[in-house]
């Protein structure tokens, strides 16, 4: 009897000790996946041809992405995952073809369109002076009748108007009675100074954590339309800060262009960025708005509905 028990008392010993390893390799490899970060660079050049090259690695390269254009023309992407390719592929596009053989080739063509044009004007003028004369009149008589018809049929323009305002009230009601939290209802929340504060904060560590570490760029860009310029430099200019002086950008209100080279080096980390979502979600303003959101779907599983 003894011998029985110590035998299942080493089984279960050894279980235990085996469990216990496992769990503590499943840590690691979490602990790893969250805390190693994921290191980054990029280059990009742009002038009349187009240069970049980007690079993603994690955990000495077990994870390693390669992506790069040269000249705007040559494309080359790989993707190593313990040193094993899953993805690797390079596309070159064709040259256009020279301007003296494309001008060749359009006189040629040009040559054959223009040859028939003075036999083909003698029949048109021949064809009109014949057919004038005698459809002109069935083609009148068509157009009273289509006219007339459409007259009889079409509905008048109140009509229209009452039938798009039921359709609209119908359509409100509906929205209002179904309405799965919704802009309505977030409009209506209370606390939405709070809501914003808490979402710019937010958004602010995520910036922060993702941004380069080195960050260098030295660029001029125009668009099409002044004032677009004028609002993506705007918009640039909030963000400047957050780069220092190591990035210049100039704005050409005269003409569209885009130029200049942008480089960078960075690093993240997947669970700080978890972390960030969670400490958002668990904020009080925003746990109330999932929770009537939720409560809104549940209620409502297929969103709004529309009665025939």
């Amino acid at each position: 009897m003894m011998s029985i028990l110590s035998v299942l008392l080493l089984i279960l010993k050894y279980t235990g000790i085996i469990l216990g390893i496992i769990l503590l390799i499943l840590l690691s490899i979490l602990v790893i996946i969250l805390f190693v970060p994921v290191r980054y660079s990029f280059y990009l050049s742009g002038n009349k041809n187009i240069d970049m090259d980007v690079k993603v690695t994690w955990f000495r390269k077990i994870l390693y992405y390669h992506y790069r254009i040269q000249n705007s023309k040559k494309t080359t992407q790989v993707l190593y995952f313990f040193g094993k390719s899953l993805l690797q592929e390079e596309k070159v596009e064709e040259e256009e073809p020279q301007n003296d053989t494309v001008r060749e080739e359009f006189t040629s063509i040009e040559g054959k369109i223009k040859d028939p044009l003075p036999k083909f004007e003698e029949k048109k003028n021949t064809y009109i002076k014949y057919t004038k004369t005698s459809a002109s009149y069935g083609i009148e008589n068509k157009s009273k009748k289509i006219i007339e018809h459409h007259k009889k049929e079409a509905p008048s323009i109140q009509n229209i108007k009452d039938t798009a305002k039921d359709l609209g009230e119908e359509v409100e009601e509906q929205v209002d009675e179904k309405d799965s939290f919704g802009i309505k209802a977030l409009l209506n929340y209370p606390d939405k100074s709070e809501v914003l504060s808490y979402t710019y904060t937010f958004l602010k560590k995520l910036i922060l954590h993702i941004k380069p570490r080195k960050f260098y760029g030295e660029v001029e860009f125009g668009l099409d339309d002044p004032s677009h310029t004028g609002y993506v430099l705007a918009g640039i200019g909030i963000m400047q800060p957050y780069f220092g002086n190591s990035v210049t950008i100039k704005a050409n209100f005269e003409k569209k262009i885009a130029l200049g080279e942008i480089s960078g080096i960075g690093r993240f980390s997947i669970g700080i960025i978890i972390k960030y979502i969670i400490e958002y979600l668990l904020k009080k303003p925003i746990k109330q708005i999932l929770t009537l959101y939720l409560k809104k779907r549940k209620e409502d599983k297929n969103g709004i509905e529309f009665e025939e």
